[in-house]
């Protein structure tokens, strides 16, 4: 029985890291991986495996096994989806607090209880539909207990529940086979006798991999053929910062409190080794280490990195830490033990304020990024012969478009991109649809680092909205043929040889009509004007667009040559339509004040203004005023 005090933090530790891994758990969004993870969900438990195997999946496949039933039961929601992650992660800290009073008394179980409870690298990663890193961790842990009871009262039960854990830890995700490798080191170093029966619970639980590896280690080879560029130090102090204060620590501290755990570290593993826990030191060790060292080597032939790959490293992380600390505690020096209090208080505070950063600021720390909101506005405002367009493959999408009543593709269609082939793909949904939806993958261009699709868009279709979210950009163009629906019409010609047909207006992309504008300093103004060439143009001409306040004077001014300077009037063709775009900036101390939008053309060469059949030489496209607070 334990006693009632320790029982009562090890209840309140539990609490503590369910609420912590509860919070924001459904308002973030899903990332990517986690998207990937989502259409394993809507197939039969029996298709999932089949079809992890043909895409050369890298990552073990108990979590698509039980995601894939989980949510068959519970829902796909974000909330449940990353549910099944809050379980294991709170799950480990019981597992953490028996091990570390089997390894050195309740005092150490109730430390590393508490660094894994307040942990913001663990709470992210418990709060994530990615489940793999919480599940390793917990599988590792229980292995390792199990491994002591069988060390302590061999029998063939404990053997085979151990081997039955070593496998489900490697289904979790393969990184967990160093901690199983640093139970060999650990028999080797205390408990020799017991090597072999440690050698044949490995090759039950190799036995019982086997059929996956076997089938899945061309894909695993597959990943292997991008080498990164690492460089050690600096690797280092990622994965040590991701292990000691969080991703979120944004704080010029962060390495000094880095130091200070490794440190402790340190001494907890020499503590241990001086006072003749050798196999446990060992074990710890290897684990840690084997863990970084492999992490790197792989980043040396895969450029894919993300700091959390270290994680499975993180219970034997925190029992050394603990470890530290408690030596130093137990120093008969009031000095030593003043330090072990601080070293304690500055790792947990540390670990608050990255907390508070995660959960207190999701777009910068966390998961949001703006696809709720970019599938809410397509499902409220898709018309019929509206298509989306995907501009690389991004599972968070899928999954929240997933209900969405809309085509979809995606262009570039496959890596890498072929300029031609993407072009004339566009062109075809150009001339199949009436509007284009289109998030453009600014924030991971690998797919198309040329920008092929959205230059091509930008350039051949009107842009009649742009709407701004946290990390992403949702856009809608229109086609020539349905650009005039989505313009005002204007009707004045220039010299019997040009027509501006109409025009459309984006204040900070949203669409204004041209009844009134209103405006604030710094705004972006974008005009886009409809052209067609009603006969031959033998001359060039410049478009201007200008903003003029009440008394005349220009605020704001886009003088060019037809699309960017890339069309001279002297190339239009009799009946071509083309849409010509201007942007205006409005200045950041643009003075309260009524304006007038105008627009007109002059000879490029003489600069003389050319007169609409109004005899007019502008036309006005809208008025409003400038609103200076």
């Amino acid at each position: 029985m334990l006693p009632h005090r320790s029982l009562s933090l090890m209840v309140l530790f539990i609490w503590l890291a369910f609420w912590l891994r509860l919070v924001n758990l459904g308002f973030q969004e899903l990332r990517a991986d986690e998207g990937y993870s989502f259409p394993y969900t809507q197939m039969p438990l029996a298709q999932v495996i089949p079809a992890l195997i043909p895409v050369g999946e890298e990552h073990a496949p108990l979590h698509y096994l039980v995601l894939n039933v989980w949510a068959n039961m519970a829902g796909t929601s974000e909330f449940v989806l990353r549910y099944l992650a809050v379980l294991p992660g709170v799950l480990l800290l019981p597992l953490l607090f028996r091990w570390g009073r089997r390894l050195q008394g309740e005092k150490l179980g109730l430390l590393m209880a508490l660094f894994a409870a307040v942990s913001q690298s663990l709470v992210w990663l418990a709060q994530d539909v990615r489940n793999q890193y919480v599940m390793v961790m917990f599988m590792t842990t229980l292995a390792t207990l199990l491994l002591a009871r069988a060390v302590a009262r061999p029998s063939v039960t404990r053997w085979l529940l151990y081997a039955l854990a070593c496998a489900l830890t490697i289904y979790s995700h393969y990184y967990g086979v160093f901690a199983l490798l640093s139970h060999g080191l650990f028999l080797l170093l205390g408990a020799r006798r017991l090597l072999w029966q440690w050698l044949l619970a490995g090759l039950v639980a190799a036995l019982l991999f086997a059929p996956w590896l076997a089938a899945t280690l061309p894909g695993w080879l597959g990943q292997l053929t991008v080498p990164g560029n690492p460089q050690l130090f600096d690797y280092l102090l990622t994965v040590g910062q991701e292990l000691a204060v969080g991703p979120a620590f944004d704080h010029p501290a962060g390495p000094w409190v880095l130091a200070l755990a490794a440190a402790l570290a340190v001494v907890g593993w020499l503590t241990l080794w001086q006072r003749g826990q050798r196999p446990w030191a060992a074990l710890l060790g290897f684990w840690l280490v084997s863990t970084a060292v492999t992490v790197y080597l792989v980043l040396l032939r895969r450029s894919i990195f993300n700091a959390y790959y270290i994680a499975p490293a993180a219970p034997a992380w925190w029992a050394l830490v603990s470890l530290g600390i408690l030596a130093l505690a137990q120093n008969r020096r009031w000095m030593v033990r003043a330090t072990a209090v601080a070293s304690a208080g500055i790792v947990l505070t540390a670990a608050a304020l990255s907390l508070v950063h995660y959960h207190g600021n999701v777009v910068q720390y966390g998961r949001y990024y703006g696809y709720r909101d970019i599938a809410a506005h397509i499902a409220d405002n898709r018309e019929p012969g509206d298509v989306f367009v995907a501009h690389f493959p991004d599972p968070a999408l899928t999954y929240y478009l997933w209900d969405v009543d809309i085509p979809q593709t995606m262009q570039p269609a496959s890596f890498p991109a072929d300029t031609a082939v993407t072009e004339q793909a566009l062109a075809d949904l150009a001339a199949a649809y009436d509007r284009i939806w289109f998030v453009p993958a600014h924030h991971s261009p690998f797919w198309d680092p040329e920008n092929i699709a959205f230059r091509w868009l930008d350039y051949h279709t009107l842009l009649e909205q742009v709407h701004q979210y946290p990390r992403l950009e949702l856009f809608a163009f229109r086609p020539d043929h349905a650009a005039s629906r989505a313009m005002t019409p204007l009707n004045e010609t220039v010299n019997g040889q040009l027509r501006l047909a109409g025009v459309r207006l984006l204040v900070n992309g949203a669409s204004v009509t041209t009844e009134s504008l209103l405006l604030h300093p710094g705004d972006e103004l974008i005009a886009t004007l409809q052209w067609e060439a009603v006969a031959e143009i033998p001359r060039d001409y410049t478009v201007f667009v200008h903003l003029l306040t009440a008394d005349g004077a220009l605020l704001a001014q886009h003088d060019s040559a037809p699309l960017w300077g890339t069309r001279p009037t002297t190339t239009w063709q009799p009946g071509e339509m083309l849409l010509d775009r201007h942007v205006l900036a409005l200045p950041t101390d643009a003075p309260p004040t009524a304006v007038r939008l105008l627009t007109g053309l002059y000879d490029s060469q003489t600069i003389e203004r050319q007169l609409f059949t109004n005899g007019q030489d502008a036309v006005e496209l809208s008025v409003g005023v400038v609103d200076g607070r």
